[in-house]
């Protein structure tokens, strides 16, 4: 249904060098020819198990999109989320920034803090007196997460 809609609208407009109204002139119906076009390729070769071949079976959800087309609300709102992506990008690189500069100090904070030595080998006298990593080893324990 989608072929027939393309090809109706590539015969009434021209397919891309019949002037300004052309069909891929449009960047919607680019899209739209893309979509139909990967579509028919995963439908042709469906029954091959290549790998490139299912790749292009993952771009059929791309077919929502068609309509988006059709709704002149929707092409405003899609077009406005695209025109915001530097500034999300903005936000994004400021956000990754802090969560780094929180990983960081609290790498700092918490090194080591969540190992303990397991007692195990250790005599009961000795117990007191281990602190670190290498005092738990230096009495024969071992040092775990």
């Amino acid at each position: 249904m989608f072929l027939f809609e393309l090809l109706i609208k590539v015969v009434v407009l021209g397919f891309a060098f019949n002037g300004k109204d052309s069909y891929l002139k449009n960047s919607w119906n680019k899209m739209d020819f893309i979509i139909v076009f990967f579509s028919m390729v995963s439908m042709i070769f469906k029954d091959i198990d290549l790998g490139p071949i299912k790749i292009l079976r993952v771009l059929r959800v791309l077919r929502p999109l068609r309509m988006i087309s059709r709704n002149p609300g929707m092409k405003i709102a899609i077009q406005s989320l695209i025109n915001a992506i530097p500034d999300i990008g903005n936000v994004m690189v400021v956000s990754v920034l802090f969560i780094l500069l929180f990983a960081i100090l609290s790498t700092n904070f918490y090194k080591g803090a969540f190992y303990s030595c397991m007692t195990d080998n250790v005599p009961e006298e000795y117990h007191d007196r281990i602190q670190n990593r290498f005092e738990c080893l230096d009495y024969g324990g071992d040092w775990v997460n």
